[in-house]
């Protein structure tokens, strides 16, 4: 971090000596202007300044004026001895500059200012965050998907809008997380905002249509193959390839009924990004099959 503070300070000094100089040199050259148009201006009022009498063979005198050559633009020897001062100051401050990149390289600090700059400039949706998730399709969705607490007030835009919706946000906590593990940016609020004005959703029902992950979804620039009667081999399958499976457990089977995320699975167990605040994180088949009546949408970038 000092390292960091070194270089902008250093940036800064340099822009500013620079600039001083730009400024001097304007100052000057108008200055100079000035100068000269007084004087020519006193030339010419002038009726016998400049007059030279020529006596020609006829025996006539005749008039000429001299020119008065305009001097060119130069600057005083004290600008010069400024500019050479400054120029042996910037080459010090550059030296430096060197100094504290090859440090900061050395101790990750630069590389942790890029990760941070990255986040906050890769909170929209752009023709990158396309580019970025076919590049996390390749290296396995599924592994790369992080867990959000549908309960956490820093996914949400106010304690207004969590004391609203966080108890009733399952869904909108499984679309961000399967969104963010294909390279996106994006909290709960922004899913939110798109999946409440559409109507997919309330914070007394939740998610009202299983069709209201596609709709939702396909506002980001996503697709979504959804079906009611998937088997869970399917689903393991499928998540195991590399592509998160978001999967319903439904009110006659599961208390108040819950939409969560499959990320993988084996012979004995299913693998679960679970944003509620039981946080399951692996449930038996057994377990799995007795929640789950067969609803599941795969999420993938268009």
């Amino acid at each position: 971090m000092v390292s960091v503070a070194v270089i902008v300070l250093s940036l800064v000094i340099i822009l500013l000596m620079v600039s001083n100089l730009f400024v001097s040199a304007s100052r000057t050259y108008r200055q100079q202007q000035k100068v000269e148009v007084t004087e020519a201006q006193e030339a010419h009022t002038a009726d016998t300044q400049g007059l030279v009498l020529v006596h020609t063979q006829l025996g006539m005198l005749v008039s000429t004026r001299k020119s008065l050559a305009s001097p060119g633009f130069t600057l005083p020897p004290h600008w010069y001895s400024r500019l050479r001062t400054y120029v042996s100051l910037i080459l010090l401050l550059m030296v430096l500059i060197t100094f504290c990149i090859q440090r900061g390289l050395a101790d990750g600090t630069l590389q942790n200012l890029s990760r941070g700059l990255t986040y906050f400039g890769s909170t929209q949706f752009s023709t990158n965050d396309i580019r970025a998730a076919a590049h996390v399709t390749a290296l396995n969705a599924s592994q790369q998907l992080v867990r959000i607490s549908q309960l956490d007030p820093a996914q949400y835009n106010s304690n207004s809008e969590w004391n609203t919706w966080a108890y009733s946000a399952c869904s909108t906590a499984s679309m961000t997380e399967v969104f963010d593990a294909y390279g996106r940016h994006f909290r709960i609020t922004d899913v939110l905002a798109v999946e409440a004005q559409i109507g997919a959703i309330t914070p007394q029902m939740g998610l009202l249509d299983p069709s209201g992950i596609q709709q939702t979804a396909a506002q980001f620039g996503f697709k979504t193959n959804w079906g009611n009667s998937w088997t869970l081999d399917q689903v393991i399958n499928t998540a195991n390839s590399g592509k998160p499976v978001i999967v319903g457990f439904p009110p006659d089977r599961y208390a108040g009924g819950h939409l969560l995320v499959v990320i993988g699975g084996d012979s004995t167990n299913v693998y679960l990004a679970d944003s509620s605040s039981w946080n399951h994180r692996a449930l038996t088949h057994d377990q799995f099959l007795q929640w789950w009546a067969g609803y599941a949408a795969v999420v993938t970038p268009e």
